[in-house]
């Protein structure tokens, strides 16, 4: 068999057997039209899970605090949050609050990397030690804005999402003002 001779550039010469070209010319297309339907549908469903990689979750989330989470996927990049959070507030006395957040979500370079941000309101019930006996109320009710920027991620093929986020918010009543402590690590188990 004579070998072909391809130029490239001007200056450089390939040699390329006839036989690796007549056994590529036999071999039958159905071969290379399956591999890359298949290639196609792969990243199709990379694109779709990492849209969406789960519709709803339930978690707890900790740094300042503990709090009981649940997250319900609204639209592919839209979620709803609401945040159940506890504070002890180092022994000086006990915080609650309610949050509920509106988040979107959009997807990075990394598989089941996601960055959400959002907003929302929350409602908040303080109580500090130590004002028994005195003048000063020692408990109040508080509302306010609050917001959420953070990092999710997705472990695949597990049912478990990890994520860290800062909650900053600002209180409208009770003397008001912003506060930066909120948000934290979170685990959560996805449905």
């Amino acid at each position: 068999m004579k070998p072909k001779q391809l130029f490239m550039a001007g200056a450089l010469v390939l040699t390329v057997p006839t036989f690796a070209q007549q056994k590529d010319a036999a071999a039958p297309q159905s071969t290379t039209a399956a591999p890359a339907k298949k290639a196609r549908t792969a990243s199709s469903s990379v694109v779709r899970n990492s849209e969406q990689p789960y519709k709803a979750a339930l978690g707890i989330k900790f740094l300042w605090g503990l709090s009981a989470t649940g997250k319900f996927f609204v639209k592919d990049n839209a979620a709803f949050e609401a945040i159940v959070h506890y504070d002890g507030m180092s022994g000086l006395g006990t915080a609650l609050n309610l949050t509920v957040l509106y988040e979107y979500h959009g997807s990075l370079a990394v598989p089941g990397l996601r960055w959400y941000l959002g907003g929302g309101a929350s409602l908040g019930y303080i109580k500090l030690k130590g004002f028994e006996d005195s003048e000063l109320d020692s408990s109040s009710f508080s509302y306010g804005l609050d917001g959420v920027a953070g990092l999710e991620y997705k472990i695949d093929k597990l049912p478990i999402a990890i994520s860290l986020d800062w909650q900053p918010g600002y209180t409208l009543n009770s003397g008001g003002g912003f506060s930066s402590k909120s948000g934290g690590f979170g685990v959560k188990y996805t449905f």
